[in-house]
C-alpha cells in the first residue's frame, strides 16, 4: 500500500479559517495604525466618517513585490487616498505606514495639460515619445485591484500610461 500523505489534509479547512481570522487581525492593526497617525496629523473632526481599507494584493509582475499592502482612505465627501507598501500585510508596521504617507503626499511634478517626454523604448535618444498628460493617479478597470499609475499620458502617438515618477522630488 502506498501513502500519499500530501493528498488529503484534515486540517486544511481549519487553517485557512485561522489564516483568515489572522489576515483580519493584521488588517484591524494596520487601520488603526493609520487612523492614529492621521488623527495626529489632521485631526479627529477630520477623520470622521472616514473608511479604512486594508488589503493584501498580489502581484503578478516579476518588477514588483510579489504581495502589496494596499491602503484606501475614503470619506463621505467622495475624497480618497491610498498607498501601497511592498509587504505583507503582517510585516506593516508604523514606521512603515508613516514612510507611506510621506511617499503619498508627495507632489507629482506634471498637472493635468503639461506636455511631457515619455520613455517608450530602450534607446536612451531615440526612446521618447512627447505627449501631454490628460489624468493623475490613472487606473484600468482590468488591472488589479486599486493598482494605480502616477499618469495617463496622451501621446502625439497612442495613448500611454506613466507606472512611475523617477524625477519626482520628495
Amino acid at each position: 500500500v502506498i501513502m500519499f500523505s500530501n493528498l488529503f489534509n484534515p486540517n486544511a479547512a481549519k487553517e485557512k479559517e485561522a489564516a483568515a481570522a489572522q489576515m483580519r487581525i493584521d488588517c484591524d492593526r494596520v487601520k488603526e495604525i493609520v487612523r492614529t497617525i492621521m488623527v495626529k496629523a489632521t485631526s479627529v473632526e477630520q477623520m470622521e466618517g472616514c473608511l479604512i481599507n486594508v488589503r493584501e494584493v498580489l502581484c503578478g509582475d516579476p518588477t514588483c513585490a510579489p504581495v502589496d499592502t494596499f491602503i484606501m482612505m475614503s470619506w463621505e465627501s467622495g475624497e480618497t487616498r491610498h498607498f501601497q507598501m511592498p509587504k505583507p500585510v503582517d510585516e506593516v508596521f508604523e514606521d512603515d505606514v508613516e514612510a507611506a504617507l510621506i511617499e503619498e503626499e508627495r507632489t507629482l511634478r506634471f498637472k493635468v495639460g503639461d506636455r511631457v517626454e515619455c520613455r517608450v523604448g530602450n534607446d536612451p535618444i531615440t526612446g521618447w515619445a512627447a505627449g501631454k498628460v490628460t489624468m493623475l493617479w490613472y487606473r484600468e478597470e482590468t488591472w488589479p485591484p486599486q493598482t494605480v499609475v502616477p499618469y495617463q499620458i496622451q501621446l502625439d502617438a497612442p495613448m500611454s500610461q506613466v507606472g512611475r515618477d523617477e524625477g519626482a522630488k520628495a
